[in-house]
């Protein structure tokens, strides 16, 4: 099921607006012109994670897109990402920091479970929302 959302023009560029759908507030960021959609609720504590800050994708100079490197929560260790990570933007909770790939919302350090992503899209002129289903949010990952 797609639905529509509102007039691309509503969205501004880096920036983001907020929709209500199926009772969820669902935050549509554009970041350097392309779409992500996430559900604005943090797995940590509910926070409003699509009001967090946005980092971009890294210059050539920066090896690690997050702030932080990446937990690895069954040992306890922290790794780098891995660079096909590094290429995606991310979003941090301005709760407690937790941050979150937006393209597929895999958890960065601290976060151990990832955020619900939609697909999202710009048709006639129109933002375009696939609600999808209802699966669970990815786990942080070795």
């Amino acid at each position: 099921m797609t639905l529509t959302l509102g007039d691309a023009s509503e969205i501004p560029r880096n920036g983001r607006r907020f929709y209500t759908v199926n009772g969820e507030s669902i935050a549509v960021l554009d970041v350097d012109g392309k779409l992500y959609a996430i559900r604005n609720t943090c797995p940590h504590m509910g926070g409003p994670v699509g009001e967090g800050k946005v980092f971009g994708k890294p210059s050539a100079s920066q090896h690690v897109a997050s702030r932080f490197a990446s937990f690895t929560p069954d040992d306890g260790t922290l790794r780098r990402p891995r660079a096909d990570e590094a290429a995606a933007p991310a979003i941090s909770c301005p709760l407690h920091g937790w941050e979150f790939d937006l393209a597929d919302g895999t958890p960065r350090f601290p976060a151990k479970r990832g955020l619900k992503t939609y697909p999202v899209w710009i048709e006639d002129g129109l933002v375009k929302l696939d609600p999808g289903t209802e699966e669970e949010p990815p786990l942080a990952m070795a």
